[in-house]
């Protein structure tokens, strides 16, 4: 009897060790499962956050992405309808902005123009112009680390993004490191 209270085994055949362990097994689980569920509310609650509904498409050599007989065209799985939906909902989400008052938001009334808010526009539009001068190579923008949104998907004209520099804005404004 001495013996296994020393070895750590109780009198029920379970250890003490073992108990332990379940216990902080189960308290990490819980930890674990407690934060995916604050950040799904917190993912949730982000204004206008929707799954992307465009599909990927790849054009092959030689043929028009948009012509109607193309194979890629017919490879496209987004619905005209739900274009057209998502659009709306777009139009409907962004419609507050212009407005004066809202339940979600209420915009007070500009104040006058001084010269030093005009001295501090000019001055942020040539730090920006300054930034994105290189860029125009947008070869110089992929080695910078800036990433194509869709880049499978034919588009008139294609939106780059720097990750890494969005984050740093998100707390910062440096209108020479552009996002």
């Amino acid at each position: 009897m001495e013996w296994k209270e020393e070895c750590g085994v109780s009198r029920g055949g379970v250890s003490v060790l073992a108990r332990k362990t379940w216990i902080h097994l189960v308290t990490k689980l819980g930890i674990g499962l407690g934060a995916l569920c604050v950040v799904g509310v917190l993912l949730a609650a982000i204004p206008n956050h929707r799954a992307p509904t465009v599909a990927l498409v790849s054009a092959e050599a030689g043929q028009d992405p948009q012509s109607p007989a193309s194979p890629v065209m017919a490879d496209v799985s987004m619905d005209v309808d739900d274009a057209v939906a998502s659009e709306k909902s777009a139009m409907v989400d962004m419609a507050h902005m212009n407005h004066g008052s809202t339940r979600h938001m209420h915009m007070t009334a500009p104040r006058r123009l001084t010269a030093e808010d005009q001295r501090r526009a000019e001055e942020i539009v040539d730090q920006l112009r300054a930034g994105i001068e290189k860029y125009k190579d947008y070869h110089v923008a992929l080695n910078d680390g800036f990433k194509i949104f869709l880049p499978n998907v034919p588009q008139k004209e294609y939106h780059f993004t720097n990750y890494a520099n969005g984050f740093l804005e998100s707390c910062t404004f440096y209108s020479a490191r552009p996002t």
